[in-house]
């Protein structure tokens, strides 16, 4: 993207989106409402073996992790040059990738700011010969600061690194008993999904799960992230809230 392409284009604070973000994020915390009484595998609870004679088999009993004090979140925003394309669902309105990913990563830091025990950063990453980082926000700062998103001259996408970088500084600032997590808001047009993938599984190992919010539905999507790891964006947030619980439950 030349400077000057999203002259003018900013960002709002919506305050029922970000509750409904915070009220996902809050909820999907593992240990708050788990469902144990459903479970159907692990260690007998003899307190519930008289069901089986009529046919119940909710008669198991799992231990979940113990739910994370705090949770230290990044944020990454794709601002490659696909980026300055629509995404799939707003396609007729010519309404950009970039425009979205942004609103998105700031609706997320509002909402992590209701959070008493999240701390929270928002990073932009392109090519340009190196992989660039720009740091837009951190806790504690106007949330309207990811604006400055809008001045990044865009490139390439070389997702893997980012994510790379992302959990070096991670793994830097996490303290006992903080859970990290990665959430990467993008396109889903990496050059290299293969890489992608390798530093997925390599921040796993490291117990720093890894989220994708996508932007566009995309095969790649699933190769480099799992199924099970992508929320797809809707532009009603409260359906996004919900796929977030979802996914985000699954990892912390």
């Amino acid at each position: 993207m030349s400077r000057g392409f999203f002259n003018g284009a900013c960002t709002h604070h919506r305050p029922m989106a970000a509750a409904a973000l915070a009220s996902a994020i809050h909820t999907s915390r593992k240990g708050k409402a788990a469902p144990l009484r459903e479970q159907r595998s692990g260690r007998l609870d003899r307190r519930r073996l008289a069901r089986v004679g009529v046919g119940d088999t909710r008669v198991f009993v799992k231990k979940g992790a113990p739910c994370p004090d705090k949770v230290r979140v990044t944020i990454l925003v794709d601002a490659s040059s696909s980026m300055g394309g629509p995404i799939d669902y707003r396609a007729a309105e010519r309404k950009s990738a970039a425009v979205v990913a942004a609103q998105t990563s700031r609706d997320l830091a509002d909402a992590t700011e209701m959070l008493p025990w999240v701390t929270a950063d928002v990073v932009a990453f392109t090519t340009s010969g190196n992989v660039d980082l720009y740091p837009l926000w951190k806790s504690g700062d106007p949330t309207s600061d990811i604006d400055s998103y809008f001045s990044i001259s865009m490139g390439g996408t070389e997702e893997g690194y980012a994510i790379a970088f992302a959990l070096d500084e991670m793994l830097e600032r996490l303290q006992s008993r903080e859970q990290g997590l990665i959430i990467i808001v993008s396109d889903g047009g990496p050059s290299e999904p293969r890489h992608v993938n390798a530093v997925v599984q390599m921040c796993r190992a490291n117990h720093v799960p890894v989220v994708s919010v996508a932007l566009n539905a995309s095969a790649r999507q699933v190769e480099m992230y799992g199924r099970d790891n992508i929320v797809q964006y809707h532009d009603n947030v409260r359906v996004l809230a919900k796929g977030m619980a979802h996914v985000i439950g699954r990892v912390i």
